[in-house]
């Protein structure tokens, strides 16, 4: 590994007890807006059946505080139920489970009313996070079912979105030495796995405004899927999820730009004795064998144990990931790369100065 100084080792530090990155020069500026979130199909209940006290599944969500502070809180959600139907179950019953948590995860956020400084995105002032329903986004779910070379078999199915207003940018490690970058506002809780993941999604951060700024909300700009943990060597697969059948672990993301969406998916059935590493690189190699053609490839980063689509992706694209193995952590982002301040630019500068003076596409098969 590369010889890093202490102040390069700070640019990739990140505290995943649900801390911000901490900040050097160069680094963008977290700003508030909103999130949209697709909300996947459960193996497992929230909470867990017989726990006590009653472990539920959980979101961290970022947000900035009325007095400007830059923090996060932990929000239960309770009452979540299986999927129905599970190991195989039909387009319906994944539907209704996409629904069900979508309900469950939007009156949890709404009851905790966590205050937050005021800011108005889409013309609306918020003054609270604030979480709602917003329609359904075509995804694809684990039948499972297997084709004659063992592969999953994936099908479409229509998963319940919900959006978060309020929240604030995470700042996230970029890999190496080099300046942080912006992730969204909303994650599973580092090392929940209460419920498995599957067909979850995130799409790009919604700029908005805050009062007397004097500045116009920013566009929504092109992103990087990421898929990624708690480190290179942390977790370990069991090989079956909550419910007892064969666990799912799957990264890529919806082109949406089109009129009918296209889906750059990988996905495999881990087993047992397998950490974030090995699971990460076998999904790399994966995408990179099934759609370097059509000009998509990912590449595997060990330092900061995160798995990313090389090339950016338009703000209408989603993330799709699945990760139903309780023996690991693995969650979805869409992180953004906003232009620095000219300020930033020149802390930047004089950081690096200071620094050195130191020293085919793949072919999923359907149902028909």
């Amino acid at each position: 590994m590369r010889n890093l100084t202490f102040a390069a080792l700070l640019c990739t530090y990140v505290l995943f007890s649900g801390q911000q990155l901490l900040a050097v020069p160069g680094d963008p500026v977290p700003q508030q807006g909103a999130e949209n979130v697709i909300a996947g199909m459960p193996t497992g209940k929230s909470p867990v059946p017989g726990s006590n006290p009653p472990l539920n599944y959980s979101l961290t969500i970022y947000y900035t505080d009325p007095t400007g502070k830059n923090t996060s809180t932990n929000i239960q959600v309770p009452n979540i139920p299986v999927t129905a139907g599970l190991p195989t179950p039909t387009k319906a019953q994944v539907e209704a489970a996409s629904a069900a948590k979508q309900a469950a995860i939007i009156a949890a956020i709404n009851k905790a009313a966590i205050p937050i400084k005021p800011v108005t995105i889409n013309g609306i002032m918020y003054n609270t996070l604030t979480a709602t329903a917003n329609g359904t986004v075509a995804g694809m779910y684990p039948t499972g079912r297997y084709n004659a070379q063992g592969q999953p078999i994936l099908a479409p199915a229509d998963f319940s979105q919900y959006t978060v207003s309020g929240i604030t940018q995470k700042l996230v490690p970029s890999g190496g030495p080099k300046p942080g970058t912006l992730g969204p506002g909303v994650y599973r809780t580092s090392g929940n796995t209460v419920t498995g993941e599957n067909g979850n999604g995130k799409g790009a951060f919604i700029p908005g405004t805050t009062p007397g700024s004097g500045t116009s909300p920013g566009s929504m700009g092109m992103g990087q899927a990421t898929f990624g943990g708690l480190g290179a060597t942390a977790g370990l697969t069991t090989g079956t999820d909550a419910s007892g059948d064969p666990s799912f672990i799957g990264f890529g993301f919806m082109d949406e730009t089109g009129s009918t969406p296209v889906d750059y998916i990988v996905d495999f059935d881990p087993t047992a004795g397998m950490d974030d590493e090995q699971v990460l690189t076998e999904l790399e190699d994966m995408f990179n064998d099934d759609y370097s053609a059509d000009g998509y490839t990912a590449s595997y980063d060990p330092l900061t144990d995160t798995l990313s689509i090389d090339q950016p992706l338009a703000p209408v694209d989603y993330t799709w990931s699945s990760d139903s193995d309780p023996g690991i952590y693995l969650e979805d982002s869409m992180n953004t790369f906003p232009t620095p301040e000219p300020g930033s630019l020149l802390l930047l500068g004089t950081g690096l100065a200071a620094m050195a003076a130191l020293l085919h596409r793949r072919s999923i098969p359907h149902l028909t």
